[in-house]
């Protein structure tokens, strides 16, 4: 009888524990992100990557010559912008799994809702603009 119930008990642990771990792609609209800014955290306040959320597109924006020194009024030169369409996103406990077109993925490590990593170890804070 012991062996009976430590067999359903373990069955069950093994079932609640498959079913936390599964995840499931959405559309980038059915998601956290949807709408979102989230900009490069820097202590000094200079240049930053930017990634804009919307309902269905992820546009990623970037400083190529990073001035050590940005002062209000400078300008960054060479700016690049890239947009990726048809955004899934798979969230789980801690990480968030970006697909899109053309075998776009990108990786995050969510510390918390309004603050993500990403492989590299820049930080990326959720702008409530």
């Amino acid at each position: 009888m012991k062996k009976i119930i430590f067999l359903i008990l373990v069955t069950f642990v093994s079932l609640v524990s498959i079913a936390c771990t599964e995840s499931k792609s959405v559309n980038l609209s059915e998601s956290t992100l949807a709408n979102s800014i989230y900009i490069q955290n820097t202590p000094s306040g200079g240049a930053h990557k930017q990634y804009y959320f919307t309902e269905d597109t992820l546009k990623i924006n970037a400083p190529q010559n990073i001035k050590p020194y940005f002062q209000e009024g400078d300008e960054y030169d060479d700016a690049t912008s890239e947009e990726y369409f048809n955004i899934q996103v798979t969230e789980e406990k801690d990480s968030i799994i970006i697909t899109g077109d053309d075998d776009f993925r990108l990786e995050f490590k969510k510390i918390t809702d309004n603050l993500l990593e990403d492989m590299e170890g820049t930080r990326f804070i959720r702008n409530n603009k």
